[in-house]
């Protein structure tokens, strides 16, 4: 006689139900598709936060270069001219050229021409040296030469205009108001008017690449300009 103890193990070997079966297929595919969302958060996530981070380092990098570039602004005395040429030779809302009395890029101390515009998406500076004559002023070669230096210094620029969106370059006067930039390709031309810009707001908008606008990222800064002697009002 069989026990009863090996009989009930016997039983028990009869392997599980078609139902049974199904119930474990079911849990298996809930609980893979639970972790297979969690690792396509994760992988999202941080790409996410690696977009952010490197839109904000590229924004904050070439906001640092801009404002450099502009608080170094100077006016430009000319041989047998009664007044100064104003710093600015082009005052646009995605270009600027301006006259500097200090090389940024050593410490010649040198004054140099630099142009900072938007081109194809990317962020272009230019700059040109100047060379001095013999009565000891500072003469600069006209910008459709080649320039002494080209470097971009930001990619994926998005494009700000006077007419939608935030422009690149606002133009402040003292009293802290913004000048009105004439439509045209030349901006503001008038030298009166451009002797006028004692600050420079500027507003970068950078993105992962020309298409993605998910993760871009603005930074702003408004810039004084010392070297002309143009005091703003205090707000």
């Amino acid at each position: 006689m069989i026990p009863a103890t090996v009989r009930r193990i016997r039983g028990d070997e009869r392997g599980i139900t078609l139902v049974e079966l199904i119930v474990a297929i079911g849990l298996l595919g809930i609980f893979v598709t639970i972790l297979s969302s969690l690792y396509i958060s994760s992988i999202q996530a941080m790409a996410v936060g690696r977009d952010v981070h490197g839109n904000t380092a590229q924004a904050s990098n070439a906001i640092n270069e801009i404002t450099r570039v502009i608080r170094a602004g100077t006016d430009n005395p000319v041989q047998g001219q009664s007044l100064n040429n104003p710093a600015f030779e082009v005052a646009m809302a995605d270009r600027i050229r301006i006259y500097a009395y200090i090389n940024l890029n050593g410490s010649s101390e040198l004054p140099v021409m630099i142009e900072l515009s938007v081109s194809n998406g990317n962020l272009i500076e230019k700059r040109w040296a100047a060379s001095q004559n013999a009565a000891g002023y500072w003469l600069f070669p006209a910008s459709t030469t080649t320039p002494t230096s080209t470097r971009t210094i930001a990619s994926y620029v998005v494009p700000n205009t006077v007419g939608g969106g935030t422009q690149l370059f606002t133009f402040i006067q003292t009293n802290n108001t913004a000048i009105t930039i004439p439509t045209g390709p030349n901006g503001i031309t008038d030298p009166t008017t451009l002797r006028s810009i004692a600050a420079v707001q500027v507003a970068l908008t950078v993105r992962s690449s020309a298409t993605d606008a998910s993760q871009q990222v603005t930074v702003t800064n408004t810039v004084g300009i010392p070297n002309l002697g143009l005091a703003r009002t205090m707000s």
